[in-house]
């Protein structure tokens, strides 16, 4: 009896495959940080989400790109052959002539983040004309070569004052994906919790199912220990044949008990595999040995802390503020559209005429002939349907929205409540659940001592066994559930990388 105890302390014997002998399959001792490591940096899932805070940031990168500005060069010639013409108004002849024109032009143009749009550029054209005179009659009598450069350079400016004043589309996209990118990166901090939770809960699930085996062992020995004495009372008289044909079912029955208790453990195996690792293949010949211990040690839990948390730190909550951020930023953006467009622009320049490059230029760049203007420019759909509309329509997203956040928060509390609830029912029972097995021991000790008095009969023994069987696996089943409460109570007010101590940094936004 109190080598099957032992058997019972150990707790942490798996058979493995049925088939493979246990000393012929390689063990990995695990323990649970080491496991939630290995969930975070193989993943497959996370590595994944992990894209989605990168391609939000590109997009928001790309959204800045609206104040790059744009340089634009040009060149060419233009070339023209003009024969005699003959001009009836006139009564004489336009001479023929050939004339080029080559000309070059920068530009520079672009857009500020108030709204002011430029446009600054150069422009140098070097004209060449010859031409052939000719008298009344249409016959050339002489030949005149002349050129000419014009060069000219401007800047001009317009400077939205109501609408596109304070926040135009540029601006407005720009503020939806910085939205956009931190709701990115909370749904990554949502998914490690996800999979931080799912592999505590398979880790924990793969003790209880080794554990599970361990009982079931047990069971197995106690099963046969019966039939053996059994068979021996048979053989010496002292009970009747049927007595050893319900200890041999029960033998049976418990070793077919076993090979369920060892598939389970085999799936579970594979869970959790599945979870840490990102290529099956080698981990598919490799047995999980969790080592830390299934223990309940009472950790208090407060309702209301827990709620406080779960509303500030929760990712789905944060991230359901950022859409309404989102809805707000809209909002301001089609009241804005509801003003009228109301422009101030403006240019300055220099424009000079002269035979030479260099003479052309010293005009230009003293601003010997300069040009201006400016003023103002409005327009106003007469009847702003669709800007009025789309504005209405934004403000009931926005309400919605709202609505939306207060359900998700009155989601998260009931959520909370029920963790709370379990977590405290889940330690009570583990205490309820060893006290029955502790009786359950003892009562199987004593019928065990009036079956060797010849007080008892062995149907009341299996009957006994069944029962500290069952009392074992409800033991380790409330165990196993108790930390997987808690697991669930800290994933329901969003602290589950916090009670890992694992923290999560991202890239700054561009």
């Amino acid at each position: 009896m109190k080598r099957l105890q032992v058997i019972l302390l150990g707790l942490a014997v798996w058979t493995g495959r049925a088939a493979t002998p246990a000393t012929e399959i390689p063990s990995r001792r695990l323990s649970l940080a080491e496991c939630l490591q290995l969930a975070l940096e193989h993943n497959l899932d996370l590595q994944i989400e992990r894209k989605q805070p990168d391609l939000m940031r590109y997009t928001l990168s790309g959204a800045y790109g609206a104040y790059d500005p744009t340089l634009q060069v040009d060149g060419g010639r233009h070339y023209v052959d003009e024969p005699l013409n003959l001009d009836p108004k006139k009564n004489n002849f336009d001479s023929p002539y050939q004339q080029s024109v080559d000309g070059v032009g920068t530009g520079l143009s672009g857009l500020l983040p108030t709204g002011l749009s430029y446009s600054l550029g150069s422009r140098t054209e070097f004209l060449t004309t010859d031409t052939q005179l000719v008298n009344n009659q249409g016959e050339p009598n002489s030949f005149r070569h002349t050129n000419q450069v014009d060069t000219a350079m401007a800047i001009t400016l317009q400077q939205p004052l109501l609408k596109d004043f304070w926040i135009d589309e540029n601006r407005y996209q720009i503020s939806v994906n910085k939205q956009n990118l931190k709701i990115a990166e909370l749904a990554l901090v949502q998914a490690m919790m996800n999979v931080v939770t799912r592999a505590e809960v398979a880790y924990y699930e793969l003790i209880y199912t080794q554990q599970e085996i361990s009982v079931r062992e047990l069971a197995l020995a106690q099963a046969r220990q019966l039939l053996a004495e059994n068979e021996r009372r048979v053989q010496m008289g002292l009970l009747p044949p049927l007595g050893v044909q319900d200890a041999a079912a029960q033998v049976e029955t418990a070793r077919a008990n076993l090979l369920a208790a060892q598939l389970t453990c085999a799936n579970q195996q594979n869970v959790l595999k599945g979870l840490i690792g990102d290529n099956f293949r080698d981990w598919a010949d490799v047995r999980l040995e969790p080592s830390d211990p299934l223990e309940a040690t009472e950790t208090p839990v407060r309702r209301d802390e827990s709620w406080a948390r779960a509303l500030a730190q929760r990712p789905d909550v944060r991230q359901f503020q950022l859409e309404l951020a989102k809805h707000d930023v809209q909002v301001r953006y089609r009241f804005n559209q509801l003003f009228p467009s109301l422009d101030v622009v403006g240019s300055y320049g220099s424009h000079a005429v002269d035979h030479t490059y260099s003479e052309a230029w010293d005009q230009m760049h003293d601003f010997s002939h300069p040009h201006y203007s400016y003023g103002v420019v409005l327009s106003y759909p007469l009847s702003n349907r669709a800007a009025r509309s789309a504005y209405r329509a934004s403000q009931t997203e926005r309400e919605a929205s709202e609505l939306r956040l207060k359900q998700l928060e009155q989601d998260v509390l009931i959520q909370v409540d029920d963790a709370v609830n379990f977590v405290e029912s889940a330690f009570q029972r583990v205490s309820a659940t060893r006290q029955a097995r502790i009786h359950a021991e003892a009562a199987l000790a004593a019928e065990q001592q009036k079956l060797a008095n010849g007080e008892s009969t062995s149907f009341v023994v299996l009957e006994m066994q069944n029962r500290l069987t069952s009392a074992h696996g409800a033991e380790i089943r409330a165990l196993a559930d108790y930390h997987e409460a808690l697991v669930r109570l800290a994933f329901a007010d969003g602290s589950t990388l916090e009670r890992n101590r694992l923290d999560v940094q991202f890239k700054p936004a561009p």
